[in-house]
Formats: C-alpha cells, structure tokens, sequence
C-alpha cells in the first residue's frame, strides 16, 4: 500500500511485461472483507525518514524516499542510471493530511515516464497512497479485524482487501505480515511487513500481478 513503495510499483507494472512469476498467493480470508479500516489517527510522524530500495525481478531499479512533517508527506521515486537508460522514470508527491480525518485533504502528483510528464491533483477528503500507508500502520495488530482501503492513485481508485495481520520474523527482525490484494482486472497480490514496535515503520513491500514482480525494502541509513 505505500506512494513511498507502491506507485512505483504500479508504474513499472505498467512499463513492462516480460516477466510470470509465480501464481498470486491467496489471501488468509477468501471472502471480501466487508469493512473499511478505521483508524483514530494517522501513523505518520512528523520528522520521519523513510528510504526504500525498488527492485523488479530481483534488479535493482531505483529509490523511493518520503519525508514527514506536521502538515505534508513528501516523496520521490526516481529509477536509477541503469534502469533510467532504458525507460526513467521519477515520481514526486505531495500530501497535505488531514490529521483530525486521518485522510488527505489535498494531494499533487507528477509522474515522469520516458520524459512524457503527467500531473495528478488529488485528496479532497479520500486516502491515497501516503495517507493510506498511515492508515495501515495505525491499523496493524496482531488481533486487528480484516478490512478494505480505497487508494486513490494515479487518478484512480483501487480497493485493497487486507487481511489480519499475523507474527512474522522478517531476517531477524520481529514483523507483522499483511497480506492483501487489490481486485482489479489483474489482480494485483501485496505483500507488507511492518516493524512489530510501536512505530510500525514498513520494512518490505512486495507486489505482484500475473507479468510483474516488485520488492521495496527499507534501506539502514
């Protein structure tokens, strides 16, 4: 779920088509869930630093950073040398949060493909991909109820189905796993593990549709 992770996941599942992974994992709960999730607050601290390393099909591809402040969420995807050589890629967003609403009050998006630039203008009250990210971080519990978020992205709207989190070692660090999946016409499965600590800061994303593979991980800074 993360504009820090997930629209550039989005973006090269749209740019590329060369690749079938394994089938789509299926989720803890068959069915639907029948709820949103809500949460009290927003889990986005002002002053924090997140910084992701994007690989497609296990090459690195670039790098995702986001930034939080009292007020805004900002971040930037850009492909690195050798994947912007064949097709670059660079997104920045900007979120104005709505803290008291847990949700965006105003968003702007410019996605750069191959030097085609888009802007997306967004928020108005509905949950993108930062605000979301918030959302799910609030929400993560081992004991929390599946339930669904509307993410707006790209000038879209997706749900994502969530199911409940469940106890997981991500390589020696104590996890929460969240396994969920987008119902779109290709089915989009994610994968999320969030730090089992109060913060619940994300450590891995992995995305997968029926041609495209994409893994984000924290990087130790």
């Amino acid at each position: 779920m993360l504009r820090m992770a997930v629209l550039p996941i989005f973006v090269m599942s749209c740019t590329s088509s060369s690749f079938t992974p394994a089938a789509l994992p299926e989720l803890a709960v068959s069915e639907a869930p029948a709820k949103p999730l809500q949460v009290p607050q927003l889990l986005l601290q002002p002053g924090e630093h997140l910084a992701y390393q994007v690989r497609l099909h296990g090459i690195d591809v670039g790098r995702v950073d986001l930034d939080v402040t009292d007020t805004q969420v900002l971040s930037k995807f850009k492909t690195n040398d050798v994947a912007g050589a064949f097709e670059p890629v660079q997104d920045d967003a900007v979120t104005t949060l709505d803290r008291v609403g847990a949700r965006a009050a105003a968003s702007t998006e410019t996605l750069v493909i191959g030097g085609e630039s888009k802007t997306f203008d967004g928020g108005n009250g509905r949950q993108n991909v930062h605000t979301a990210l918030g959302v799910v971080r609030a929400w993560a519990k081992p004991d929390a109820a599946p339930g669904f978020v509307m993410i707006d992205v790209a000038g879209k709207s997706w749900r994502l189905d969530l199911s409940r989190p469940t106890v997981e070692d991500l390589q020696g660090t104590h996890a929460l796993r969240i396994d969920g999946r987008v119902r779109a016409n290709n089915t989009i499965a994610l994968v999320m593990w969030l730090a089992a600590s109060d913060d619940r800061t994300p450590l891995r994303i992995e995305v997968t549709d029926a041609d495209v593979s994409v893994v984000a991980d924290l990087v130790r800074e």
